[in-house]
């Protein structure tokens, strides 16, 4: 080989690794590496999924959860292996997540360069590794990053299968089998990828019948997966309560449910989509998918996100934000698409005359980029201004709490709210697997307190009956849960119990602080922003209970 010949190719693999695609992917990484890098606090949902991984075996991870949590099998095995092996650090367990993150992204690039333009290409890595909501789940301590990847690698997948290779056709199963273990959005993309390849193979005797043969293997997979663990969560009465606001009313019928998914589009493309460009959003998609080069893909993308639209119809899967994310990259993937048809535009000329091609490209990239610009600007100024290092959903439960537990002295009682327990519970090495975290080891007791307005509906649970008068007692206050003004009257009622001997303020909403009946003076030690919310005191009473992991 001659000098000039190795010059060539290092030249051209040196453009294709500055291409812009994948310097997008490499700056898409980045974001990833720094949110997690970063290791902002456990937020609630966090802690509660965290709690079950730690105190909870292998075989425990398999049945129904504590906390009314539920997540796919091998995501939770996969989670507690990490911590077991890593630690309970927020960087240990956001491990997974953020791989699952850049996963998203390469396989957002491969997707591009296999089926699109170098512009179409650079649009998709660029929504798919900037977008608000997408960045923003990329290393949350749930399934969701793992949701976007198999949402995505599985019907591009589907695609490489329908073209009647038996090795694609095998490597679509096995990846199926094994990705619903760890996502749900990999087993909702299932009949919409497998409808696909079915379609495609149907004039090929042998690879239906590996289809078929693929099909039983993916029955038992999934049998077996909804045995163990998805049974459970359908059968929580609490979780099926609690979505239904994610759902067409049941009586609603056929119209009423059409004008109900009609009424989530707006919110949909705000978020999980990351814009405003509510009309932008879906034309440019649906048009994509409608009018893709690669038709196959634009079918399948096509498909997807019917799917997440039809099986809130039929309301199976709710039809909400994070929910939702399996299906927002192949939304992106539509909004794409439908970039690349300027480029042909542009470099086919279909139409007679230049100025009409011009026109239509013009046009689509009218409607399109306005749409990328917004959904990055958003992604960006998000990362910039709304995910601090130091809180997380404007909480700081890590500082709080430690700062808490260095105060603790044995027998300290401890009163919070209800959904700032599992931040305790975490934080604070309270196992929920002995007596349902209602103590710590030393005895002390961990109390939670609400708001009535009518003294009535305290009767037999007041503040002053659940304290024996001996006793310190800590307070914590993060994620907020009552009215405005009640951080005010828990110490106001406290400070008469005893003195405020320690207070703190922290990042965002958490605060804590000691009361000792030790000390017999007086204190003035308030929250700063006492009567802030309300410009008065509340007038009702705080009822007190045990408080026991659910």
């Amino acid at each position: 080989m001659d000098r000039g010949s190795s010059q060539g190719k290092s030249r051209r693999r040196l453009s294709l690794a500055l291409s812009p695609p994948i310097l997008v992917a490499a700056a898409g990484v980045l974001v990833v590496l720094y949110q997690w890098a970063n290791a902002r606090p456990l937020w609630l949902d966090e802690q509660m999924i965290a709690l079950n991984l730690r105190d909870r075996g292998f075989a425990g991870l398999a049945g129904q959860l504590w906390l009314d949590q539920s997540a796919p099998l091998g995501w939770l095995v996969l989670q507690r292996f990490v911590l077991l092996v890593l630690g309970p650090s927020e960087l240990a367990l956001r491990a997974a997540p953020a791989a699952f993150g850049v996963a998203t992204i390469a396989a957002a690039l491969y997707i591009g360069q296999r089926w699109l333009t170098e512009a179409g290409s650079t649009i998709f890595v660029l929504l798919c590794s900037f977008a608000q909501w997408i960045s923003f789940y990329a290393i949350e301590l749930k399934s969701y990053s793992a949701d976007t990847f198999f949402g995505l690698l599985l019907p591009a997948l589907a695609v490489l299968a329908a073209g009647a290779s038996r090795n694609a056709i095998l490597l679509w199963i096995v990846a199926a089998a094994i990705g619903h273990w760890f996502s749900l959005g990999a087993l909702l993309v299932l009949p919409a990828c497998y409808a696909v390849i079915a379609i495609s193979a149907r004039r090929h005797r042998e690879l239906f019948g590996l289809l078929a043969a693929g099909a039983a293997v993916l029955a038992v997979s999934i049998g077996l997966q909804y045995l163990l663990s998805l049974r459970h969560t359908q059968a929580n009465e609490t979780l099926q309560q609690y979505w239904q606001f994610a759902f067409p009313p049941a009586e609603a019928g056929l119209s009423g449910t059409v004008r109900w998914l009609y009424s989530q589009l707006e919110p949909f493309a705000l978020k999980p989509g990351g814009t405003a460009r509510i009309a932008a959003f879906w034309i440019s998609a649906g048009l994509g998918f409608a009018v893709a080069s690669a038709r196959l893909l634009g079918v399948t993308a096509g498909l997807v996100v019917a799917s997440g639209f039809g099986l809130a119809a039929l309301r199976m899967m709710p039809l909400y934000e994070r929910l939702s994310l399996w299906f927002v990259p192949a939304l992106y993937l539509g909004i794409a698409m439908f970039a690349d048809r300027a480029v042909w535009f542009l470099q086919k000329r279909p139409l007679k005359q230049p100025w009409m091609n011009l026109a239509a490209a013009g046009a689509i990239a009218a409607a399109v980029l306005p749409v990328c610009v917004d959904v990055v600007e958003r992604g960006i100024q998000d990362v910039r201004t709304g995910r601090p290092r130091s809180t997380n959903h404007e909480t700081d439960d890590r500082s709080a709490v430690a700062w808490l537990m260095r105060q603790r002295q044995p027998g300290d009682v401890l009163i919070t709210t209800g959904h700032a327990l599992p931040a305790i519970w975490w934080y604070g090495g309270v196992p929920i697997s002995d007596a349902g975290g209602r103590q710590f080891a030393d005895g002390g007791r961990i109390l939670t307190a609400e708001y009535h307005e009518s003294r009535r509906v305290c009767r037999g649970r007041e503040l002053e009956e659940a304290l024996d008068g001996r006793s310190r007692v800590q307070v914590y206050l993060g994620f907020v849960d009552q009215q405005p003004g009640f951080d005010d009257l828990l110490l106001e009622r406290l400070s008469k119990f005893g003195t405020v001997t320690a207070l703190r303020h922290f990042a965002g909403t958490s605060r804590a602080a000691v009361v000792d009946p030790a000390h017999a003076e007086g204190s003035n030690l308030f929250w700063e922003d006492a009567g802030k919310d309300t410009g008065t005191w509340l007038k009702g009473c705080i009822a007190v209970g045990q408080g026991y992991a659910w």
